[in-house]
């Protein structure tokens, strides 16, 4: 994503001009203001010449939902900040223990994990569950331990064809012994060979998911409502 042109006018709405490398329905030139929550997209035809200007943008058969998700996956993700963690914390808690719409498990193996060092590795049944996720695509969890009451989840949700890990919880007493990884190896296996994660990351979360992953995006706050939505049930 290239941004050629910012402007912020008197009002204090932000106008960007952001050629993504690819046209997006009709366009592939793209006009981005906001002001607070209130964001609007343009596009225009790099070809027609001019100058990209506001008024050169038009509105018709922009795709609102499809400029911002490629806005906001082009932003390099940053962790939450320290005041929101425990609400982030307590979210992904709810998230890794949420049933899928129409959950249904698609294979389950043996793993091994070393919890207590004095004992070595010890075999922990892993379950591999797909179904729907909240608005209705595409999704799925890696499990340690039982499904409904895990040691350890994987949650992700398929985004333009694409299976995105968007939550990993691990459960206090068996953090720091490589469940993240080995949730992560499951995910390779089973579901894709790339993993890309998007948060929201709490600071160790961020260096984790840099660390364990082959992409790291901005993030994303679907599940994140829904873990909210689904706590206030």
């Amino acid at each position: 994503m290239n941004i050629v042109r910012t402007h912020t006018d008197p009002e204090g709405r932000q106008y960007q001009v952001i050629d993504f490398g690819k046209q997006i329905g009709l366009y592939d030139l793209f006009l981005r203001s906001q002001k607070g929550n209130d964001i609007h997209w343009k596009g225009k035809v790099q070809s027609t010449g001019g100058q990209p200007y506001p008024e050169e943008f038009s509105s018709a058969g922009v795709d609102h939902a499809a400029l911002e998700q490629a806005y906001q996956a082009a932003q390099p993700p940053k962790p939450i900040a320290s005041k929101d963690s425990a609400a982030v914390a307590k979210a992904s808690r709810t998230v890794a223990f949420m049933p899928l719409m129409g959950e249904k498990e698609v294979k389950q193996e043996t793993v091994q994990l070393t919890v207590v060092p004095q004992v070595g590795p010890e075999p922990w049944d892993l379950h591999v569950l797909e179904g729907q996720g909240p608005k209705s695509g595409r999704a799925g969890k890696i499990t340690i331990g039982t499904p409904s009451y895990p040691s350890a989840a994987l949650s992700w949700i398929e985004q333009n064809g694409e299976p995105i890990v968007h939550n990993i919880w691990v459960e206090e007493d068996v953090r720091r012994h490589g469940a993240a990884r080995v949730l992560v190896d499951a995910f390779r296996r089973h579901v894709s060979p790339k993993v890309t994660f998007i948060g929201p990351y709490s600071e160790a979360g961020l260096a984790s998911a840099q660390k364990l992953s082959d992409e790291v995006r901005a993030k994303s706050t679907t599940w994140y409502k829904a873990a909210r939505a689904h706590e206030q049930q």
